[in-house]
């Protein structure tokens, strides 16, 4: 069952931005490839990419979220 307001995105390659944690990096390579506006989490591993300038992902934590809506 597909829904309609998901997209499947494949990486077509691998960045290593989060060192602490490898496996969130497949959230940070979805991100960049699909060029999300957005990561919404409030892991503190991600805080790393606050600090990376390029590619730039911009983080923010559910809370913050909920303001912005």
């Amino acid at each position: 069952m597909q829904l309609q307001n998901i997209e499947l995105i494949t990486p077509s390659y691998n960045r290593h931005l989060i060192e602490t944690d490898v496996d969130d990096n497949k959230f940070c390579n979805c991100a960049i490839a699909s060029n999300a506006d957005y990561i919404i989490t409030n892991d503190k591993h991600f805080n790393i990419l606050k600090q990376i300038n390029f590619p730039k992902v911009n983080i923010l934590t559910a809370e913050a979220f909920l303001n912005f809506l």
